[in-house]
């Protein structure tokens, strides 16, 4: 509208994922993997994205820091382009790194495997940034491994989660209140399901059908 383009000239093409990467789960593979990251009793919560202030990624750790407060099995496992700098972060809010996992550079399936490994993948995006019009595709990749997805209550992600059960959704903007969402993620325990079948209108084959 600003622009004068008419809307029969604009095509969206919305984010995709690649269906055919996406391994399968087994319970065997989450347990070799919880291993690994030596947090097999603990409650794992997840980021995979960018550590940016409007991925919302200062609210995740100050909402992880005050859930560790009440509960001390908590484990935060993150997957980012940076390690050196989400160290630094990490720091500044006195976490204890004890308790947190960091992989640089993920790539699929390993990526995969540590969300079939976590209890609450966090989507901590902020309103008051372009998360207020779009989703990102990280949580494409939350939805397909079927796991607990907590989050903003931003409309791009309500949509996409509409029919996606294992979720929870909360106050945007609000540390205190993604922290209760972590923790009562944890208390729900470890469900999973099937997310592909939420997913399979993302793939890519499907959008390229369309784009052509």
């Amino acid at each position: 509208s600003r622009y004068g383009i008419p809307e029969n000239k604009v095509f969206v093409l919305p984010d995709g994922i690649d269906l055919s990467q996406v391994p399968p789960y087994s319970e065997e593979l989450r347990v070799r993997v919880r291993n690994m990251l030596k947090a097999d009793a603990k409650c794992i919560v997840t980021y995979i994205g960018t550590p940016s202030f409007y991925h919302g990624f200062h609210d995740l750790i100050q909402a992880f820091s005050i859930a560790a407060k009440s509960r001390g099995d908590l484990h935060l496992l993150l997957a980012v382009p940076n390690k050196s700098f989400v160290l630094q972060q990490l720091g500044r809010y006195n976490i204890d790194l004890r308790n947190v996992t960091v992989f640089e550079n993920v790539g699929k399936p390993m990526l995969y495997e540590l969300l079939y490994a976590s209890d609450v993948l966090v989507i901590p995006h902020r309103r008051g940034t372009q998360f207020d019009y779009i989703y990102s595709n990280k949580l494409l990749d939350y939805i397909a491994s079927g796991g607990l997805i907590v989050g903003y209550r931003l409309k791009p992600i309500e949509r996409l989660l509409a029919n996606y059960p294992l979720k929870i959704l909360v106050r945007p903007n609000d540390v205190y209140a993604l922290a209760q969402g972590i923790l009562s993620g944890c208390y729900m325990g470890d469900g999973h399901i099937d997310g592909l079948q939420f997913v399979k209108d993302f793939d890519w084959n499907n959008i390229i059908k369309k784009l052509l």
